[in-house]
């Protein structure tokens, strides 16, 4: 077995990466057809993310002797390389014995070099197209996407800035639509540390069986809704949006089959047939709902299936927000 060697990534060679991205055809693309590309942006994506607000995996490291989280500004990453595998190791200055609290992810750390001799783990090593590899079995391929990489690895990166909570640039662009496509393709991207922790550990393919049938939906509902729409408003994005988050928690192998979750969104869904937001009324909203909120939280609650009509209201009520923050004007 090749050994372990630490590599870097200059500014050229990120400029490349950035060039490649944009080049790519499909705003979709699987990782498998560029096994060397996709490796290289899943790898720097989560290299950027490391330590910083938007590192994702950090609140699930713990101190195998003290039992408490790790100082986030502690943890570090570097690239590394396993023959022609490219990928990165995250490491804990200070802490050289690792428990990592998150159901399945073990499985995707490299089991010669992430773990000490007593089980714990002494520093992560993640190779991206051996986790391709992993979640296709299961059915589901990883993709390149242009935009989410473009927008959030190519995109004057912040590591001050949480760009997983400013969503307005998800609202915009519809981007529930496109996810929802991704899930109904049995598709997930892998760009950053979000993806790996949150969807792609534990990935199990008889949940996606289902889960691909609501993305589908979701994506058939919402195509329906602005079939004759020219330009959606952000009034009539909302409703779409809620419901891709919703579809998003349901794609977490933690919250795989959620009936609270199927609930809402069934209700959410129910809606946007129904039109209960006029898809082509020239409106512009004067605030975002924070009845949006609730709908997630609501959606995130045990047993809230048992309430329908605690559903009902809610979502209601997020409608009644969109209502009345919208100022129409004249075409």
């Amino acid at each position: 077995m090749p050994k372990l060697e630490t590599t870097k990534l200059s500014q050229e060679a990120i400029d490349r990466l950035r060039r490649e991205l944009a080049r790519l055809p499909e705003e979709a693309t699987l990782a498998s057809s560029h096994p060397d590309l996709a490796s290289q942006i899943a790898s720097l994506g989560i290299w950027r993310e490391v330590g910083t607000v938007n590192d994702e995996l950090a609140r699930f490291i713990f101190d195998a002797e003290s039992g408490k989280p790790v100082p986030r500004e502690k943890l570090k990453a570097r690239f590394v390389m396993q023959g022609r595998l490219f990928g990165v190791e995250i490491h804990c200055e200070g802490h050289p014995r690792l428990d990592i609290r998150a159901r399945h992810f073990r499985t995707l750390l490299h089991p010669k070099h992430s773990f000490n001799d007593d089980g714990t783990v002494g520093q992560l090593v993640i190779f991206p197209e051996i986790i391709s590899e992993i979640v296709r079995r299961q059915g589901v391929e990883t993709v390149l996407v242009r935009k989410w990489g473009e927008n959030s690895i190519f995109g004057g990166f912040d590591p001050a800035q949480g760009y997983y909570q400013t969503n307005f640039w998800e609202l915009e662009n519809n981007d529930a639509l496109f996810f929802s496509g991704l899930v109904q393709r049995r598709q997930l991207a892998f760009l950053g540390t979000h993806d790996l922790i949150a969807h792609l550990a534990g990935v199990n393919r008889a949940s996606w069986e289902s889960l691909s049938i609501q993305g589908a939906r979701v994506h058939q509902t919402i195509q329906g809704y602005f079939q004759s729409t020219p330009k959606a408003t952000v009034a009539s994005l909302i409703l779409p949006y809620t419901a891709g988050v919703v579809l998003d928690d349901l794609a977490q192998p933690p919250t795989y089959g959620s009936r609270s979750h199927s609930a809402v969104l069934e209700e959410l869904l129910g809606a946007l047939a129904a039109r209960r937001v006029n898809p082509g009324q020239k409106v512009l909203m004067t605030e975002f709902p924070q009845e949006f909120q609730s709908v997630i939280e609501l959606s995130r609650a045990p047993g809230a299936e048992g309430s329908a009509e605690s559903i009902k209201q809610t979502v209601g009520k997020l409608i009644g927000a969109i209502h009345r923050h919208s100022v129409q004007f004249a075409a």
